[in-house]
This record gives structure tokens, sequence and C-alpha cells, in this order.
């Protein structure tokens, strides 16, 4: 009867690579089921396109006294990223688009306060008032998504 340290040894190669594949399909499994930080950052990047186009139009009307066109740009502005929100998925980047949403909402409700007293200046006011938030969630999205 042969000693068992004279056996040859199977060989480990077929494990190691086992668990490689099943290493490689629990990542993969993991990417496809989230979505990437990239994918997440190019959603909210497209929708502040939309936002910073609104917020330009507001400040044109505010310039100008037009109240009505003051009150449509952030109203534009909070559809587009409440449409858009859903999209975002990823863990980091999705509370960035829900507090770019809830600011520009804010926005929304303080110059249509505003606007429906017909005080210019009061509208102004609430316009630069309510920015802060949303300039915040602006470079929280600059500070995660390196834009």
């Amino acid at each position: 009867m042969p000693a068992l340290s004279r056996l040859p040894r199977p060989s480990r190669l077929p494990l190691v690579a086992l668990a490689l594949v099943v290493a490689t399909a629990s990542v993969t499994a993991c990417s496809a089921s989230g979505q990437s930080r990239t994918d997440a950052c190019i959603v909210v990047a497209q929708s502040l396109e939309a936002v910073q186009q609104d917020i330009a139009d507001a400040n044109t009307a505010l310039a100008a006294g037009d109240l009505d066109a003051l009150g449509e740009s952030p109203t534009a502005a909070a559809d587009s990223l409440g449409e858009r929100a859903g999209e975002v998925t990823n863990a980091e980047v999705g509370p960035i688009m829900t507090a770019l949403r809830t600011s520009i909402e804010s926005v929304r409700d303080a110059v249509a306060e505003a606007s429906a007293s017909d005080d210019p200046e009061a509208a102004t006011e609430a316009f630069a008032a309510s920015g802060g938030d949303l300039q915040d969630a602006a470079v929280r999205f600059s500070q995660t998504c390196g834009g």
C-alpha cells in the first residue's frame, strides 16, 4: 500500500479558478443590479444643464420685472428634476438628486408666494434667499461627481 505522501496531490488550480469565476460573477451581479456612480452623475449633470438654463431665465425675468416668467422658470426646473429623479438609483448620488429637487422646489414655492403679492422686490429677495440650498446641493454634486 503506497504511503499517503506519495499519492499525487490534486491540483489546486481548478479550485482557484473556480473561486475566481464565482468572485467575478458576484461582482458582476452586484454592479449589474445597481447604478454606477458615473451613470448616476451623468443623469444629474444632464438634469442640471436644464436647471441652469431655467435659473438663467429666472434671472432674466427678474431683471425685466416679469414676475409671471420668473415663476415659470423654477416651476420648469422643478418639473425637470422631478421627471429625472427616478433615474438616479445610486446610493451615493441619489441623495444629491433629492437635495437638488427639494431645493429647486423651495425656490419655486418662495418665488410663487412672493410673485402672488405682485411685489418684485419680495420676489427678488425670495429668489435670492431660497437659492442657498440649491447652491449647496450643486456643490455636493460637484464634489461627488468631480464636475
